[in-house]
């Protein structure tokens, strides 16, 4: 009897170190916040206008604010997890993401998510190309898209065209407006 009570509590004590494990093995390596900066979109498009330019450039940093911006307003992924902090940078035609959450308050983890993006008007539409917790694939498909209202803050004469990726950089490609845009 005292073999099997015993056995029962090494049991549960390797089950306690495991989990103890994972929660300390998925945790964040780093601090991160939601905090952003204001991107002054309307008055770079505006000077862009100015200098009768069609195309828009928006750094790495830029789009880190904006997408930050984007989280903040929907922190909440489920009822059970909350986003606690972001950083974005814009590596070739990619952004990738450092996100961390928290499940049910008290387990955090550091999720690493690869976005391609897309214009859908009047949004910048990313889609989850990968993500993982630390080398654990998550699928894709658990994921949703994270939108990046970019339209709204410009001014409504100007359309986007296109978006191309180069250099660490989203250029923003805008239509020279047609007369029926002016009327």
């Amino acid at each position: 009897m005292r073999k099997g009570w015993k056995l029962a509590a090494a049991f549960i004590i390797f089950i306690l170190a495991a989990c103890g494990g994972l929660i300390w093995y998925i945790a964040p390596d780093e601090e991160l916040n939601l905090a952003y900066e204001q991107v002054p979109l309307l008055e770079r498009a505006l000077d862009m206008v100015k200098r009768q330019s069609t195309e828009l450039i928006l750094t790495s940093g830029d789009l880190n604010n904006l997408a930050k911006r984007a989280l903040t307003a929907h922190s909440d992924v489920s009822p059970d997890t909350q986003i606690t902090g972001a950083d974005f940078e814009l590596v070739g035609d990619e952004l990738f993401a450092d996100v961390h959450v928290m499940y049910k308050k008290l387990i955090p983890a550091g999720v690493k998510v690869v976005y391609r993006f897309e214009w859908q008007d009047p949004n910048l539409i990313g889609t989850v190309v990968e993500a993982k917790v630390k080398s654990l694939p998550i699928p894709s498909e658990r994921f949703e898209r994270i939108t990046i209202p970019l339209g709204e803050q410009l001014p409504k004469l100007i359309h986007v065209s296109d978006i191309a990726i180069q250099n660490g950089q989203l250029h923003i490609r805008f239509r020279k407006p047609k007369l029926s845009d002016l009327l």
